[in-house]
Order: C-alpha cells, then sequence, then structure tokens
C-alpha cells in the first residue's frame, strides 16, 4: 500500500514500513531499560521532585493535584515519604500540603 501526499511544488509517495514482533519486543525492551535509567537518575538527584497529576475542574482549570512520586531528595527536604504521599490530594489534604 502507498501514501501520496500533494502539495509543496510535486506529489512524493511512501510505503509504510513493515513492524516484525523482533521489533517490538527490541522495542519494549529499549523502552525498559529508558525507564530504568530515568529511574536511577530520579532517585540519585539531589534535588527535590515531586510528581503530581493536575484535578481539572469541567473548563480544564486546575483546582487540586495528586501526588504520583516524589524522590528520595524531596522525601528527605519534606519529612514525608513516597507511601505517604502517594495518591493524596494536596488541596484537599492539609497534612501533606507544603508550606510556603
Amino acid at each position: 500500500m502507498q501514501t501520496k501526499i500533494l502539495g509543496g511544488g510535486g506529489n512524493m509517495s511512501f510505503s509504510p514500513a513493515r513492524v516484525s514482533q523482533r521489533d517490538d519486543t527490541r522495542s519494549a525492551q529499549q523502552l525498559a531499560e529508558g525507564e530504568a535509567w530515568c529511574r536511577e537518575i530520579f532517585a540519585a538527584m539531589t534535588e527535590g521532585i515531586v510528581v503530581m497529576e493536575p484535578i481539572t475542574d469541567e473548563y480544564g482549570s486546575p483546582v487540586d493535584y495528586r501526588y504520583l512520586d516524589i524522590n528520595p531528595a524531596a522525601e528527605r527536604l519534606s519529612g514525608f515519604s513516597r507511601e505517604q504521599v502517594g495518591g493524596h490530594y494536596i488541596l484537599s489534604t492539609t497534612e501533606y500540603r507544603p508550606s510556603i
């Protein structure tokens, strides 16, 4: 199957590449290795990092944030473990709200 692209003063066509199961396996392995590498950096950082998910209202405006993860440096700085804050909402839970 070929796809034609029009425009730019001429025509161009291409054929979609076929992806084998071996390519899928290699891609999954590369993805896993990349995620492990990022996780190692996240854990080794000296800066505190907090990953949060914004909770939005019906208009798309943020109304709260949910803790997804914190790194060890953030645990040391905040005094909370990732198990304590994971899944909690920042504005509706005063216990885990950062002091500013």
